[in-house]
């Protein structure tokens, strides 16, 4: 806990020398002495020294580059004076051509005006340009395509439009058969449901009058289909019993029955074949 209470007042230190480099003379803006604020002024303290560090760099580094351009200014000045070249005693054209190699080389950002230094702005010139070109290319290429896309979008667009506006005829026609059907569905809903009540309550009736499915109308049509049926089986059968009945009782009289059947069989025979005979003459 002690240790604690050490690091956050060593940071409250160090905070209270940076507000007052900050602000200088100027009094200090009140804020709420706690953990939370205090860490938040130390990390921006060490970013803000961070960033000053960074500038104090960046500055130096002007300066002596400021520096080294004065040198080699008077370095080169000196030259021309020694070789008596100053711009009084340049042509018109000559000072244009200094000036447009003076704009060039800014133009370009090199850091002297040797042959090489311009060969090689030149060539960064010529890759950016390069490089540019790619970029339209692949632009115009998506802008294409983009085109495309739209141009598709577009027709759909007025396809279902079209197909929207067919429908809103249809809807409009349609509107009072389904008006109609719907109020016709109302109807059959309200029957169906009165339906329901009826069928309810008629089967409460079956069943206080303890009425069992044998007497249901789908029960007594089956029942009369067999009933039907067994008529049909019933009838040959009857046919053939009646044969039966028609013979005698006694075994003796049924042979006389038979042969006397015989006989009258053999006659009809006998008239069938003199018919037959006469007919062929």
């Amino acid at each position: 806990m002690a240790c604690r209470l050490e690091n956050m007042n060593e940071i409250h230190q160090e905070v209270q020398v940076w507000l007052e480099e900050i602000f200088g003379g100027e009094s200090i803006p009140q804020f709420e002495l706690n953990k939370r604020t205090l860490s938040i002024l130390h990390d921006l303290m060490k970013t803000n020294r961070v960033k000053d560090r960074d500038a104090k760099l960046i500055v130096e580094d002007h300066n002596q580059k400021a520096e080294e351009y004065n040198i080699d200014g008077k370095r080169i000045g000196k030259i021309v004076e020694g070789i008596k070249l100053t711009p009084a005693s340049l042509s018109q054209s000559g000072v244009t051509s200094l000036r447009t190699l003076a704009n060039l080389a800014l133009l370009l950002q090199i850091k002297d005006t040797t042959d090489t230094s311009y060969y090689l702005g030149l060539q960064n010139l010529h890759d950016q340009e390069t490089k540019l070109e790619d970029d339209r290319k692949i632009e115009w290429k998506l802008i294409s395509e983009l085109f495309n896309k739209t141009r598709t979008s577009l027709i759909k667009y007025n396809s279902l439009h079209k197909a929207l506006e067919t429908l809103e005829e249809q809807r409009g026609i349609q509107k009072p058969k389904i008006e109609s059907h719907f109020e016709q569905t109302g109807f059959l809903r309200n029957k169906a449901l009165e339906y329901k009540k009826l069928i309810q309550k008629h089967q409460g009736q079956l069943v206080k009058l303890n009425v069992t499915p044998e007497i249901y109308h789908k029960t007594l049509v089956k029942k009369s289909e067999d009933l039907q049926a067994l008529h049909q089986k019933i009838t040959p059968l009857k046919s053939k019993l009646q044969s039966y009945h028609d013979l005698p009782p006694d075994l003796t009289q049924a042979r006389v029955k038979i042969e006397e059947l015989r006989r009258q069989v053999s006659l009809l025979e006998e008239e069938l074949s003199s018919k037959i005979n006469m007919i062929h003459f």
